[in-house]
């Protein structure tokens, strides 16, 4: 459960929080010197533009998305675990940790969605942009077809250079923002469908076979009721060569088979264990929310005292409520947890108490023995474990002699246990040897780095110095059999010398680890020896949090153990279960869907992706019956049919019959027809977007070819149906001019090429269509009727002059629908404005 835990905080969500790592790290410049063959996949190519933790965050979303693909217990038992305060010692209290304050499964819904809403962002920005500049969305296809992507000539200009660079930078951003997207979005809606499947087990057998066929979920794969290990599964994502399947096989048969027995006997142990009268369970159905609200309220306030007064009046706060016990394991472990929200110096105040009687004493030597010993100083010399424990491990030194005292004297005995007999890195018999030294370091560091090299001294000249002799001469007679090696005592002068011991360092803001993590995983960045370095630094706060942790005995809760310590059926553990966790996520969820909706008319590709996700959140709150949470999804539902449709809001949604219906579905507790008609709705709606999806990208196409031709895609119920040259006669000078004519749902453009050899044209005139008249029928008429017909319009009115009267036949026909296509949705939307007001 610990390794659970630390494995989501430090990593998994750690790296979510980094925000979409998508712009390139290394220079364009390199482009000038790098060989671009038109063969190459751009796609490959930019891959090499991106930042190494791109990669990194995808792999994540995969794993993540993989964890609950169809397996709804993961994400119920993780939630149970670290989102709700089941974890409770025998006394009664609540054990602090892992416990709501973690809130993993929120926090990971939370990070993803983030992601997913900012890749949304950079893509929208991106559009905006190209339509500005009327060059279009980069695609890959097109980047590569473009010859200015790939001239022919080796001699470039500078600018033409500049510009191709630009180009792919672009390409590459916004590959990577949609690949992270589209990832975001798996793993999310993965996610969501598991809370939705469970939810829909909650409600009755009906709904869970309408939920599970929808998702291709085997009920009793869908709470992991089946332990087999699927090598076909496995096998693929490894790429096993012939001795890596070896090995699996050799873990098939041995290993995999001999840890599913003892989990199975662990977990029907575990099931035998009963709650001891009289001790209240760990949360009930009914009350979930308000002990999570309440816990957190407990730990703000007690984070809120550390700040105002003192840290020592914290944790008495947490004692008297009861949020841990008073125990030294208990509060060094609430301490190395929550070091990044303390005051430094406070921290090492706190670690410096000493106490008055023998029992105080013992007391608070504990405590600090229970933190210390959480870091680790195997292999590392005196200087180097001292440097470690007074920068990076959470406090600062105080100034206190006695409070130094009793933190220096946990430091020698915990670096004597975890190196005594190392006479390399540990040359001493005794770990008061290590106190006498320790001190003597923090003394030498003092005055060498510490006292301004700006102050004078009495007769004017600089501090002196020590020396390194006086160093020497100082530990003389330290050691109780013989002298210290002058060696050691000299490499730790040095060392000093070069580099001081900075008494707390600040851990990097969210934007510098970002970029020392890049630097890191670039190679070409720094040497391999400071990469490690940072990389074991970075990897030690997890380790010693996990070895804090360790001498606590977490128990890991399944969805039995709560049904069992709740006295709830298994239908009404999964109901309680799956409430919280939609109750914890569904915010988020609504946030992601909003935004896309928002960005649809210039990022539809989104909006198909979000459907999943709508979906299930749908499903989930019906079967739950939370009303708010379910009307709330309803509108977004609403939203999103309205910009499939290509209709307007003026009409009240209420009014509408799904709408009432699905209302009704959930008020009447009618689940089953409720679930239908919201898959069927989605799934209409999926195919619509999808079909619209294809319409704006073709006329996105056509808008490159027309010069200032971005007010095109302002409107997004606006799709294209033709285009052709055809002769044009006025009726004011008769004379027949070509032009190529575009028509769209709602009007027709006609425009000139710019040049005879480019492929852009000049807008001449729009024509709105609801306003257009067509005659095609000349009885009294000198013209040519099989190949002509007339445009009336208030602002113009002219003779188009076709090549065949099919071509005649087929024009007339095509404008004649749009107009009164477009007739009718201006009359629907006067007549509902009418009615409004």
């Amino acid at each position: 459960k610990i390794e659970l835990g630390v494995l989501m905080e430090q990593f998994v969500l750690r790296l979510m929080r980094l925000g979409p790592q998508l712009l390139p790290i290394k220079k364009m410049d390199n482009l000038k010197t790098s060989s671009l063959q038109t063969n190459q996949s751009l796609d490959s190519y930019v891959r090499t533009f991106q930042k190494p933790l791109f990669n990194q965050q995808i792999d994540i979303l995969f794993e993540v998305s993989h964890w609950f693909k169809s397996d709804a217990r993961s994400l119920m038992e993780l939630f149970l675990n670290f989102d709700t305060n089941i974890s409770q010692e025998n006394e009664g209290q609540n054990h602090f940790m892992p416990g709501n304050h973690w809130k993993i499964c929120e926090q990971l819904c939370d990070s993803i969605c983030g992601i997913a809403e900012q890749c949304g962002e950079e893509i929208v920005e991106q559009i905006k942009e190209s339509q500005v500049t009327n060059d279009g969305p980069l695609t890959p296809t097109g980047a590569l077809e473009n010859t200015s992507f790939f001239p022919a000539s080796k001699k470039e200009k500078d600018n033409d250079l500049d510009e191709r660079t630009k180009k792919i930078e672009k390409v590459a951003v916004r590959l990577a923002a949609r690949q992270l997207q589209k990832a975001s979005f798996t793993a999310i809606c993965h996610i969501s469908q598991s809370i939705a499947v469970v939810a829909a087990m909650s409600a009755g057998i009906e709904e869970e076979t309408i939920v599970t066929q929808k998702y291709n979920v085997n009920a009793s794969d869908a709470l992991g009721l089946s332990n087999k290990v699927h090598a076909a599964e496995i096998a693929p994502r490894l790429r096993l060569d012939d001795k890596n399947e070896k090995i699996l096989s050799y873990w098939e048969t041995e290993i995999a088979t001999e840890r599913r027995e003892g989990i199975s006997k662990l977990r029907n142990a575990e099931s035998m264990r009963k709650i001891r009268p009289g001790i209240e369970t760990a949360f009930s159905a009914t009350t979930l929310s308000s002990d999570r609200s309440k816990t957190d309220v407990i730990l703000r306030t007690a984070l809120n005292i550390a700040k105002t007064k003192n840290l020592k009046s914290a944790v008495a706060y947490l004692v008297t409520e009861k949020y841990m016990s008073p125990s030294p394991r208990d509060v060094a472990a609430f301490l190395r947890i929550h070091h990044n929200q303390f005051n430094a110096a406070s921290l090492g105040v706190f670690l410096g108490e000493g106490g008055l009687s023998d029992a105080e004493v013992e007391y608070w030597n504990l405590i600090r023995f229970n933190y210390v010993r959480a870091i680790s100083f195997v292999g590392l010399t005196v200087e180097e474990g001292l440097r470690h424990f007074l920068t990076n491990c959470g406090f600062k030194l105080p100034g206190e002699a006695q409070q130094i005292d009793r933190v220096i004297t946990t430091f020698s005995q915990c670096y004597w246990e975890d190196n005594a007999g190392d006479y390399y890195r540990c040359p001493f018999e005794d770990q008061d040897t290590i106190f006498l030294l320790s001190f003597a370091i923090i003394m030498l560091n003092t005055d060498l780095h510490k006292v301004s090299r700006h102050t004078k001294s009495r007769v004017g000249r600089p501090p002196r110095r020590m020396t390194k002799s006086e160093f020497l001469n100082n530990l003389r007679g330290v050691a109780k059999n013989g002298e210290l090696d002058k060696e050691y005592i000299s490499s730790i002068y040095d060392s000093v010398e070069a580099s001081p011991i900075e008494l707390f360092e600040e851990p990097l803001s969210l934007e510098a680890e970002v970029t020392k993590l890049s630097a890191v995983l670039d190679e070409s960045e720094c040497d391999l020896g400071e990469n490690l370095k940072f990389l074991i630094k970075n990897a030690k706060k997890s380790q010693e949090l996990l070895r804090g942790l360790s001498a606590h005995d977490f128990r890991f809760y399944t969805i039995e153990d709560y049904a069992e310590y709740t006295s709830l059926t298994t239908k009404d553990a999964l109901s309680d279960l799956s409430s919280g966790a939609l109750t914890s996520t569904w915010c988020a969820f609504h946030n992601l869907i909003k935004t896309t909706i928002k960005n649809a008319q210039l990022d539809p590709e989104a909006l198909v992706l979000s459907l999943s996700l709508l979906s299930s959140c749908l499903c989930s709150a019906l079967c739950l019956e939370m009303k708010k949470e379910f009307n709330s999804f309803l509108y977004l539902l609403a939203r999103v049919k309205t910009f499939a449709e290509k209709s307007t809001m003026a009409e009240s949604i209420e009014t509408q019959d799904w709408f009432s219906d699905l209302q009704s579905a959930l008020e009447s507790n009618n689940k089953v027809s409720g679930l239908e008609q919201i898959l069927e709705l989605v799934h209409e709606l999926e195919e619509c977007l999808q079909k619209d999806s294809m319409a704006r990208k073709q006329i996105t196409r056509i808008t490159r070819r027309i010069q200032d031709g971005q007010f095109l895609l302002e409107d997004p119920t606006r799709f294209f149906v033709r285009d052709g040259e055809m002769m044009k006669r006025s009726n004011r000078i008769g004379r027949a001019t070509k032009y190529i004519f575009f028509l769209f749902s709602d009007i027709l453009l006609y425009a000139k090429p710019v040049s005879p050899s480019s492929e852009k044209c000049s807008i001449h005139e729009v024509l709105s269509l609801h306003l257009m008249t067509i005659v095609d029928w000349y009885p009294n008429s000198k013209l040519n009727n099989n190949k002509n017909f007339t445009i009336h319009h208030p602002r113009k009115s002219f003779v188009v002059l076709c090549k065949t009267e099919k071509e005649r036949k087929s024009w007339v026909s095509a404008i004649r629908i749009q107009i009164n296509e477009s007739r009718r949705r201006a009359f629907s939307i006067a007549t509902r404005q009418t009615t409004r007001g």
